[in-house]
């Protein structure tokens, strides 16, 4: 008798157990939280006059956030995705909340305080929506799928920063954001909650051709750490923490980059640009890793392709963050602007592609569904310590050559281990 994974019957492509819809409520929960949070740091320092409190905060959130996600596997594994994600979706609210209230009435404690909870609340929400776009789609659709994803979160950044832009698009001078941008954006982050409840549990979504997940080997807590420790244990996974720790390393420095150097419409206005850069860049790696063939060879030119880009991409934002002009702030209209804000978005183009790439390497690792939901937490996990770093960092006054020094040292470590990784499998 064929076994339930076998007996299957085509379904719609929006049905609502399809793997597409869990994609798409995924990425829609994501446009409300993430991206709004990621247009409120594009702002620089959160949209704050001075990025250093909000960038020691958010160096609190990420530490926090990437202990939580790489420990989250298993517990994602038993609550399952749809209360892994509405547990993940109620710190953001509370930060959002906690920005406000210090760039308003200068209320520091309860930002520190916001950051620890969505710290602990996002580190369950990083690995569970990871989870669900490396682990659901089949190898053939994934490129596709974490770009849809990227597309959703960079378009919240979009959405919101839209809405900075035209609230801000007066305002040339330098200073925080106004109060209604704050407004806007926690309105929208609020509507990720009732999202996340959408979510089907992970052994009813099936494929197109009515294929359920093989979803049915989740232990209990013990075996589920277990679990955990042998994929630690695995060389190319190893190999791997190097370059999850560069990923996202440049994201504090780029931000408080923006928030130093340009006023408040230009900052919003590179928000927006940033956004639209890293859809792209995330967009130009999935249609390469998707349509590529089983060989080894396409991969080492896809390996060497994101490798070749990130360090083109530094090597340019290094020269203009360190010979720009620190002391007088840019307006869109003033002289510089262009050629500074190009810089930022180049920057994120072409991170953005490295993320991509690192999410789909990730899933190749192995085909269980339950293995894929350790790797992503522990992969988002790292991300996050990264930041956790990076923020400290530029938690006070510190010279661009320090933030460049380091972004530019990872990224020779990430190259070398990439290298030896993928010497390894061919």
């Amino acid at each position: 008798m064929a076994s339930p994974l076998q007996r299957s019957t085509n379904i719609p492509l929006l049905h609502f157990r399809s793997v597409f819809t869990q994609i798409f409520l995924i990425s829609a929960t994501a446009f409300c939280t993430v991206g709004s949070f990621n247009a409120l740091q594009g702002l620089g320092g959160a949209g704050q006059e001075t990025p250093y409190v909000a960038n020691a905060a958010t160096a609190i959130n990420f530490g926090l956030l990437g202990v939580v996600c790489i420990l989250a596997g298993p517990v994602v594994n038993l609550l399952d995705i749809r209360w892994s994600l509405f547990l993940g979706t109620c710190g953001d609210p509370i930060f959002g909340a906690a920005v406000y209230c210090n760039t308003r009435y200068g209320i520091q404690w309860f930002l520190i305080f916001a950051a620890v909870v969505r710290g602990a609340c996002s580190g369950l929400f990083w690995a569970a929506e990871g989870s669900v776009i490396i682990a659901y789609p089949r190898d053939q659709h994934r490129g596709k799928s974490i770009t849809l994803w990227v597309f959703a979160k960079e378009l919240g950044s979009v959405a919101s920063s839209a809405i900075n832009l035209g609230l801000s698009a007066r305002d040339d001078k330098p200073g925080h954001v106004g109060y209604p941008v704050y407004y806007a954006t926690i309105t929208i982050i609020c509507c990720g909650i009732p999202l996340a409840l959408l979510m089907s549990p992970t052994h009813k979504v099936r494929h197109r051709d009515g294929t359920k997940l093989d979803a049915s080997n989740a232990g209990k807590y013990g075996l589920e750490y277990r679990r955990l420790g042998n994929l630690l244990r695995k060389k190319e996974v190893l190999l791997l923490v190097p370059y999850a720790w560069f990923a996202y390393f440049y994201y504090s420095f780029s931000h408080t980059f923006v928030a130093k150097r340009f006023t408040v419409r230009a900052r919003a206005l590179t928000s927006l640009l940033t956004s639209l850069a890293s859809i792209l860049g995330s967009a130009i790696i999935a249609v390469l890793s998707d349509s590529r063939l089983s060989s080894k060879a396409p991969l080492a030119l896809l390996t060497t392709l994101v490798l070749s880009l990130c360090g083109g991409g530094w090597i340019y934002f290094a020269y203009i963050a360190i010979t720009s002009d620190s002391k007088h702030k840019l307006d869109w209209a003033g002289p510089g602007y262009a050629k500074q804000a190009m810089a930022v978005a180049i920057i994120f183009m072409v991170m953005q592609a490295a993320q991509t790439y690192l999410y789909w390497s990730a899933a190749t690792f192995s085909t269980s569904v339950r293995d894929r939901f350790h790797m992503a937490g522990v992969v988002r996990g790292v991300e996050s310590l990264g930041q956790c770093v990076a923020y400290g960092v530029n938690s006070s006054s510190t010279k661009p050559t320090i933030s460049v020094g380091l972004n530019l040292g990872f990224y020779v470590l990430a190259t070398a281990f990439t290298l030896g990784s993928l010497i390894a499998q061919m």
